[in-house]
């Protein structure tokens, strides 16, 4: 399992269920790196996609609320968070499509002991927001490896400086 996120200099990833940035490059990332996979978020995550589900991906949906209906023909399933390590272990039994993290806070803060890799984009602004990502750098440098780590690039269209860092867990799961 990996995690995917992309977070400002003070850690912020969202505000009122909304990304606060629109980086080209950093979509494009996002797509590249989760295309064909199985992405795991929670229901607020999955709701803030401005087009529905995204296309040529599995969706975990992630909720409290069991009354919530599965869409098969979309490829979106739903579970609760007692029925999530279930899931997993049937995906893992397949082992046909790498798993992805992709928010929101609480997810993150549940399964980042799950996942072997992250993919953070750095966003050079500290902004205001009401959700943040709730890992440490610390606990990154504590549990992770920096495998690579791009040059800083600009969108010219956002006005926003980024990067992107990939990590591999020290230990393997």
């Amino acid at each position: 399992m990996e995690l995917i996120v992309a977070q400002s200099l003070n850690g912020i990833i969202g505000h009122k269920g909304s990304l606060l940035w629109h980086l080209s490059g950093d979509l494009k990332r996002f797509k590249r790196i989760t295309m064909d996979s199985i992405i795991i978020m929670g229901r607020k995550t999955f709701e803030s996609f401005p087009n529905g589900p995204l296309p040529n991906r599995i969706h975990i949906v992630l909720t409290r609320s069991p009354e919530y209906i599965d869409d098969a023909s979309k490829n979106v399933y739903y579970t609760t968070y007692e029925n999530l390590n279930t899931i997993i272990d049937t995906i893992r039994i397949a082992k046909d499509y790498p798993i992805f993290v992709i928010g929101g806070y609480d997810i993150y803060k549940m399964l980042y002991p799950r996942c072997a890799k992250l993919h953070i984009t750095v966003v050079y602004a500290n902004v205001l927001g009401d959700t943040h990502f709730p890992i440490m750098q610390e606990m990154i440098d504590r549990d992770f490896l920096l495998q690579h780590g791009s040059a800083v690039q600009m969108d010219k269209r956002a006005n926003l400086e980024y990067k992107f860092l990939t990590y591999i867990r020290k230990n393997p799961i």
